[in-house]
């Protein structure tokens, strides 16, 4: 029972974690998703608006206004060089060639990293993407204020799993605990048998297949122990008629091997051979009793 419980727990746990880990990586792709809309809302704003960094800052600012409060924007040009910050001074930030989702941009178009910020000591979610090669627009949103909460939120389907393995595990308890009982009384049974101790008249088995096979055992049981009284009555009764018989009777197996005989047969046998006769198969090896 603990053997089965354990394998259907970690089964369990193996489908919420994978299950988990689906969802956690669907939500990242939302979240790029969602930053790649604003990346390139962005480029239309540069492009729209004939921005020359580092000439337009000012009209950048105005852009992030309608931009979310907790939105880091970075504008890279092509060699790293930070041309724009919303939060630090680029003039500080170091060249940003060697970060994970700008090299990935570099490569594919596009890149998202989640690290620690080397700026400014935030974990951020950075997604960065290559706009014809002539600068990078990368957007970060906090990952522990904005991108956990939102990845580790719970979901209907892991509560539906840890119902399925709540259920199951109380169905195998209660058809385990139906089935140990039968077991439980089977070996009650034979272990009064055993030992010769007086068995039970009445089992309670459960209602169900184990239980109606177990009750079968017993009642044939019963029912042969029965018929064994029945058999040894009716030869005790036999016996006591042959002992009373004025006949010579016996009883020999195919093995000619004496089975039962009263005291008239081995004195009339005597009789007939002529001779002092002790054993009753003497019978067989008499000529006169060749026929026989």
């Amino acid at each position: 029972m603990l053997y089965f419980s354990v394998i259907i727990a970690v089964f369990t746990a193996g489908i919420i974690l994978f299950e988990q880990k689906q969802v956690r990586h669907e939500r990242t792709k939302s979240l790029e998703n969602m930053l790649d809309g604003n990346a390139g809302f962005i480029h239309r704003y540069i492009k729209g608006r004939h921005i020359v960094f580092p000439d337009s800052i000012q009209r950048m600012d105005e852009l992030t206004a309608y931009l979310s409060d907790n939105l880091r924007l970075t504008i890279i040009d092509k060699t790293g060089r930070v041309m724009y910050d919303n939060l630090l001074d680029e003039k500080r930030m170091t060249n940003h060639t060697d970060r994970p989702e700008i090299q990935k941009a570099m490569v594919s178009g596009s890149g998202s990293n989640i690290r620690m910020s080397d700026s400014n000591h935030i974990r951020y979610l950075y997604y960065a993407r290559n706009y014809d090669g002539a600068y990078f627009i990368r957007v970060a949103l906090p990952y522990e204020v904005e991108v956990r909460p939102f990845l580790n939120s719970k979901n209907s389907f892991m509560y539906f799993i840890i119902l399925f393995f709540i259920v199951c595990a109380l169905m195998m308890f209660y058809f385990a605990n139906k089935f140990s009982k039968s077991i439980k009384e089977l070996k009650e049974f034979a272990v009064n048998l055993k030992n010769g101790r007086p068995t039970k008249t009445a089992f309670e088995f459960p209602d169900d297949e184990v239980g109606e096979v177990s009750a079968e055992i017993v009642e044939n049981y019963n029912l042969l122990k029965e018929n064994r009284k029945k058999l040894a009555l009716e030869r005790e009764k036999l016996i006591q008629h042959f002992q009373f018989s004025e006949e010579g009777i016996a009883i020999f197996s195919e093995e000619r091997k004496k089975i039962y005989a009263n005291s008239h047969f081995l004195q009339f046998l005597n009789i007939i051979a002529d001779k002092p006769v002790l054993e009753d198969e003497y019978l067989f090896s008499d000529p006169d009793f060749e026929e026989i």
